[in-house]
């Protein structure tokens, strides 16, 4: 296994909402798009927003919006497997790394 290719293995778990919300969607490629496009649109807030709690509600809100048009489904139901903080804390890192591509 090549390293980049963990690492976007971990990447694309770390994405998956799954884990910490305990609702599994499909299809996840539409769902970790738009991880990935709400990740980069906080990079563009002020540091000092995003606090875990803003972070939490953010992701809330693109899961409702997902499951409300009908883009994404819950497939079933799961016990979270992380903590909730800490996946958002996960989420908070990828933020940054947005951040440093920023002009």
């Amino acid at each position: 296994m090549s390293r980049s290719f963990s690492r976007h293995t971990t990447q694309r778990l770390m994405n998956d909402p799954s884990f910490a919300f305990g609702r599994v969607y499909e299809p996840l490629d539409v769902v970790e798009a738009n991880v990935v496009l709400l990740q980069a649109r906080l990079a563009t807030k002020p540091k000092s927003q995003l606090t875990l709690d803003y972070i939490g509600a953010q992701f809330a809100s693109l899961l409702s919006r997902l499951e409300d048009s009908g883009e994404a489904v819950i497939t079933a139901y799961a016990q979270p497997t992380i903590p909730k903080d800490v996946w958002l804390t996960c989420q908070l890192l990828r933020i940054e790394k947005f951040r440093e591509d920023l002009p």
